[in-house]
């Protein structure tokens, strides 16, 4: 997985210009810090970074939500960052941090701290929690799905992965089906190919678990029109 928080900072010592990590993992060396104002460049690092496992320790983030509670202000809500991390973009601070997954018990802890380091950023905050099941949970409980891109032009192809939480030695997996098939078509695997389409607009693939029918997940995208179809 690519670093999901990247602090940008110039600190020039004689001749040498570093880009460095600063209120994060890497501690910054001595001289002054500046603002990287490259497009593209998070010139903070979140606040909370809290990393979910199952009590059999599977990854539990995606399906996951992260609601932080301070003092003052509106909840802040994390992202799913990878299969493992929700990061939340917090400044310092003191948090109540509620975590919610279906098919789990709903996870609170009181006075999460956040605080000030180098540079005037915040210093992230690391959380490992364990989620317990509810009683009498499915053995599968979701399925969700990522990968989705845009699809501009007829043929081009993306790969959807569907990301089942399920007890160890229950299948994981799916049945792969889209919502108009005169767009695009998948196969079994998730591979989606755009069609010719004249109108081209949004499409929607779902996954359905094998072990449960009931259980399915699904992402939308975009296919691109194509005046000459």
């Amino acid at each position: 997985m690519h670093r999901r928080e990247v602090v940008g900072l110039i600190c020039a010592l004689g001749a040498v210009v570093a880009v460095i990590a600063c209120g994060g993992d890497k501690q910054a060396p001595a001289g002054t810090c500046g603002f990287l104002t490259a497009p593209g460049v998070v010139i903070a690092p979140a606040g909370i970074e809290a990393v979910l496992r199952t009590t059999q320790g599977q990854p539990a983030a995606v399906g996951a939500s992260l609601t932080a509670i301070g003092t003052t202000g509106a909840p802040l809500a994390g992202y799913v960052v990878d299969s493992l991390t929700i990061d939340a973009n917090v400044g310092a601070g003191t948090y109540s941090v509620r975590i919610a997954k279906p098919g789990y018990r709903d996870t609170t802890l009181a006075n999460v701290v956040v605080q000030l380091g180098q540079c005037n950023h915040v210093q992230t905050t690391k959380l490992s929690i364990v989620l317990q099941p509810l009683t009498g949970a499915a053995s599968v409980r979701s399925v969700a799905v990522v990968g989705a891109e845009f699809l501009a032009t007829p043929g081009s192809r993306m790969k959807l992965v569907a990301i089942v939480d399920a007890d160890l030695g229950i299948s994981r997996a799916v049945v792969w089906r889209l919502s108009d098939t005169t767009m695009a078509t998948v196969d079994q695997s998730g591979v989606v190919t755009a069609k010719c389409s004249a109108h081209g607009g949004s499409e929607r693939a779902t996954a359905t678990s094998v072990s449960n029918g009931a259980v399915s997940g699904s992402v939308s995208f975009g296919i691109g029109a194509n005046g000459s179809c």
